[in-house]
């Protein structure tokens, strides 16, 4: 079949899935948080706390942001990988 995300190499692949799942995780541990440690937190370093996406401009990053496209639009099977939503902006709260 064919892909136009096929020249994104795997390792690039993994690394997409790596920075989703850590900022899923940053995501879930600040909905934890009691708000007088969360609110703090997120005032002091909010834009870090967040995924910014892949930036369009650079042809790597670029490639990388199609295939986060390309994973959320495509079917789901039942325990296959994927990106999380942990893609999309904004801070928790």
């Amino acid at each position: 079949m064919f892909s136009p995300y096929a020249e994104l190499p795997e390792s690039d692949c993994k690394l997409v899935n790596d920075v989703l799942t850590m900022f899923s995780v940053i995501k879930t541990g600040l909905e934890r948080l009691d708000p007088t440690e969360h609110d703090p937190l997120v005032a002091d370093h909010g834009p870090a706390l967040r995924f910014q996406g892949f930036d369009g401009n650079d042809p790597r990053e670029g490639k990388m942001s199609s295939y986060v496209t390309y994973m959320r639009r495509r079917p789901r099977t039942a325990g296959a990988p994927g990106p999380s939503s942990s893609g999309r902006r904004g801070l928790v709260r």
